[in-house]
């Protein structure tokens, strides 16, 4: 009788335990969700913008056979609205756009905010050279801060609260 009165509270600080490590697994399973569903909507605008940047001479040129090319800061800034409009206007975001022609060295713009480091690679020469024409190829690099849960609540990183996503989209133009 004396051994089962000592064990009244073990299966209570037991459960606690338990549920708090579920807890922690739960927190990090959001916060990963979450990063996922950043990653796939900035994907998709990475994805809609190098598109309206390959069919831009629709959009941007009064002449249908204008082949005038070339990429202007304008042009970067107004990708950078329809970014926010995309991902939500209040949303931290800086687009690095590209455009390569042949050996051409690569023409790049960016627009938003400076501070995040955007990493976005150079069009290599081997994906515009080697057909009858020169091939027109752009490149947009979407990138967004974006909360850090996961390493606020739990890895005492009080310092960095956001990390940074990003995606590229690289389109063949004709």
């Amino acid at each position: 009788m004396g051994f089962k009165s000592r064990q009244k509270g073990t299966f209570s600080i037991e459960l606690s335990f338990v549920l708090l490590a579920m807890a922690v697994l739960l927190f990090f399973i959001f916060d990963l969700g979450f990063q996922v569903i950043q990653k796939s909507q900035l994907n998709r605008t990475s994805y809609s913008l190098v598109s309206i940047l390959k069919e831009r001479k629709a959009f941007y040129s009064p002449n249908p056979r204008d082949t005038n090319w070339t990429i202007n800061q304008s042009q970067a800034n107004q990708m950078l609205q329809m970014a926010k409009k995309l991902q939500g206007n209040n949303a931290d975001i800086r687009v690095s756009i590209g455009h390569k022609s042949g050996s051409q060295s690569e023409i790049i713009l960016s627009a938003g905010d400076n501070s995040l480091n955007c990493d976005s690679r150079a069009i290599p020469n081997t994906m515009t050279q080697g057909s009858k024409r020169d091939l027109n190829v752009y490149r947009v690099t979407v990138c967004k801060k974006v909360p850090a849960f996961y390493e606020v609540a739990f890895l005492s990183n009080k310092t960095n609260k956001n990390r940074v996503l990003s995606s590229t989209s690289v389109f063949v133009g004709r």
